[in-house]
């Protein structure tokens, strides 16, 4: 192509399964492609922006920062998160001790000497379908979801950067697990199967009504929009595909049909862990692209991803959070990130990024070397020339 592409244009013709310019390249985009605070101040550090002793994060309990529009420019990433601003917390980078108590009533505590928040109550356990109306469910009308959206919306299509929808955090089985308890859930889902529609169905009429809210005002300004629903462990789903489709592919169908007929952005599903066996059904049910591509998960071969799925799924992620950019040189990351470019960026549908947010384990060297690599190495057409070229290049 004779003029480089804008942001916005690559992703939207590597969502359509056509070859841009190059690789579109993701860190910050979206709640599950940007990084832990002690890893983002590291880098801003390295880049030589200050290192903020504060952060804005789009979730208190997971640590998620929102990144500043400086440091997504120097990383060159395509993406940017839409978020409605009274969304966006703030705190410091050395997490304090503490509870916190989100929106649906689950209780957190920082155990010591972790960098995280952990459940420390499920409050449906011991409940019943009867409790379920009596529960106090979050108001998914409450007007700071939508807050400001529509300017900040506007103002994102105003710039060349793709707009990747993030309403507020919501999903059907995670958030079933975070009320019930991980255990309790799944012995529901063999035994107590009323319960277990109950309780989908009525989170299911929360995310609809938040995205409801959310896609009237910013769908006509979206590229993609998040949706998440965590279902993989490492060795295998959570749930088998038939329980999958007895239980909860209905209520992902409902959810994802309810989302296109709303706005022409892709969906982007965020689901970790060894997902093969239910990519058929999820693509059944309307995703169109896969995120974070945990590569290092069983059966999850990124090769064989692309072949199988190519045609019908995009992929968003795929370089090894884990293994690679935390304790490998810059050469090793090199590597990984032209194995994921080989394997899954031929005719388009792949948006490279981290498997997950990156951690604070990984040095600011190793995240510019997969930038860097991304934009010598991903260049169409992805030819062995240009491989090689690339290769001298960085």
């Amino acid at each position: 192509m004779n003029n480089p592409l804008t942001s916005r244009e690559r992703v939207r013709l590597a969502l359509a399964h056509k070859e841009p310019d190059r690789v579109p390249v993701d860190i910050g985009g979206h709640s599950a492609s940007s990084m832990a605070p002690t890893s983002y101040q590291n880098l801003c550090r390295h880049l030589g922006l200050g290192a903020p002793d504060t952060v804005r994060l789009m979730s208190r309990a997971l640590q998620i920062v929102y990144m500043e529009e400086p440091v997504l420019r120097a990383l060159g990433s395509d993406c940017r998160p839409l978020i409605a601003p009274q969304l966006i917390a703030s705190g410091p980078v050395a997490l304090a001790d503490g509870q916190i108590t989100d929106e649906w009533g689950v209780e957190w505590y920082r155990p010591p000497g972790c960098a995280y928040y952990e459940v420390a109550r499920f409050p449906l356990a011991g409940m019943d379908v009867d409790d379920l109306a009596r529960y106090p469910w979050p108001d998914p009308r409450d007007p700071k979801r939508t807050a400001g959206l529509l300017e900040e919306a506007q103002r994102l299509a105003a710039t060349e950067y793709a707009v990747i929808g993030v309403p507020s955090s919501l999903n059907i089985f995670e958030r079933a697990m975070l009320l019930r308890g991980f255990e309790q859930l799944l012995l529901d889902m063999a035994a107590d199967k009323a319960f277990v529609h109950a309780l989908f169905r009525r989170l299911l009429e929360i995310n609809l009504a938040v995205y409801d809210d959310y896609l009237r005002i910013a769908g006509p300004y979206l590229d993609g929009i998040r949706v998440a629903d965590d279902l993989g462990g490492t060795q295998a789903p959570m749930i088998s595909p038939r329980m999958y489709r007895e239980l909860l592919k209905p209520y992902h169908q409902e959810w994802f049909r309810f989302i296109k007929a709303r706005t022409s952005a892709k969906i982007i599903l965020h689901s970790d862990g060894a997902l093969a066996p239910l990519l058929p059904d999820l693509i059944d049910a309307g995703i169109d692209a896969l995120n974070p591509v945990q590569v290092f998960a069983h059966g999850m071969d990124s090769a064989r991803l692309k072949r199988e799925f190519g045609d019908q799924l995009s992929f968003w992620g795929a370089i090894d959070t884990v293994n690679v950019l935390p304790h490998g040189d810059r050469t090793e990351v090199e590597a990984e990130v032209r194995t994921r470019i080989e394997d899954l960026a031929t005719g388009g549908g792949f948006i490279l990024a981290g498997v997950h947010n990156i951690q604070a384990d990984v040095p600011p060297e190793n995240i510019m070397a997969m930038v860097e690599s991304a934009h010598a190495f991903g260049r169409y057409p992805l030819t062995r020339r240009n491989q090689t070229q690339g290769e001298d290049a960085a």
